[in-house]
């Protein structure tokens, strides 16, 4: 066998030095290299430590082990063994190899949560102010002024380009013109159809595409927009006089432990419901819808922690 270390030794500067070693152990992402000291060499002593994920280069030659680590490369010797290092190699470029793919992993993941996150915020206010129009149109004297406000508010309410998703398109000009008609029927019929796009946007993801440990994921978001959904559902349904919701209500929390079981989004389920059931009871249904939203919406920041 060729004594590669004898081959290259002259070329190696001062700093870097051949330690010749005893034992080595890897432990806990730390490689400890030790020599054999005293009269009797029965005393081990620590001569090196090194963080594995700090290597930046492994080879081995039999018996000997080339690492490069803060830019050195040191090279370590079994001195009187016939022991190979390839092993030890071997463990350590699996390791690299892991933790390379773990910062790749955790780099889209990130990109991947700031995207639903941003599409998903969006997407929320675009849908409380489309059922803000449904309310509104249930009232005997339609607020034209503030539904000109809503129209303005929709156009402005999406311009995202979320690199890992595909593109949310949404036309509000349908909804604009039926605003600036005065038709309720169409106007309506405009707003369920922006409602029915986005919806569908979110139950188009694909869970083969997902990224199931990073939350929010795809399954997350689905069902965190399905419990909106809901939510403004009831609310709309308390706003027009509807009395019997207790079917919608058990969905709603039925998806929403759903959710929490999986996430950090815990909704307050009880306060959701004392805001849900005052609604046009004596009160400002305005005020009292933005509280039950806000008690959802507070929560989805826990979702990137």
């Amino acid at each position: 066998m060729v004594n590669w270390r004898r081959n290259h030794e002259k070329e190696l500067p001062f700093s870097r030095r051949i330690f010749a070693v005893s034992e080595y152990e890897l432990s806990e992402n730390i490689l400890k290299f030790f020599a054999s000291k005293g009269l009797l060499k029965k005393q081990l002593v620590l001569i090196r430590q090194i963080p594995v994920f700090e290597i930046t280069a492994v080879e081995s030659y039999w018996n000997e082990l080339s690492l490069t680590w803060n830019g050195i490369t040191n090279l370590f010797f079994m001195k009187n063994s016939f022991e190979s290092f390839s092993n030890l190699r071997d463990q350590i470029k699996d390791m690299l190899e892991q933790r390379r793919k773990d910062l790749e992993f955790r780099g889209k993941a990130d990109v991947r949560r700031a995207d639903l996150t941003s599409v998903m915020e969006a997407s929320i206010r675009i849908v409380d102010i489309s059922f803000d129009i449904l309310m509104g149109l249930r009232e005997k004297r339609v607020n034209w002024k503030q539904f000109e406000s809503y129209s303005s508010r929709l156009e402005a309410g999406l311009n995202l380009t979320p690199p890992t998703l595909a593109q949310l398109n949404l036309d509000f000009s349908g909804v604009a013109r039926a605003i600036i008609r005065q038709v309720r029927n169409e106007i309506s019929d405009e707003v369920f159809n922006v409602l029915k796009t986005i919806y569908g946007y979110f139950d188009s993801l694909k869970l083969e595409d997902d990224l199931i440990e990073a939350h929010p994921n795809f399954k997350d978001t689905k069902a965190l927009m399905t419990a909106y959904y809901a939510l403004n559902d009831l609310l709309l349904g308390k706003a027009i006089g509807e009395i019997d919701n207790e079917k919608e209500r058990l969905s709603l929390e039925s998806i929403l432990q759903e959710i929490a079981s999986e996430t950090n989004f815990k909704v307050n389920v009880e306060g959701l419901n004392a805001t849900i059931d005052i609604v046009g009871v004596g009160t400002d249904t305005h005020d009292v819808v933005e509280q039950s939203r806000a008690i959802f919406r507070e929560q989805l920041v826990q979702l990137q922690k």
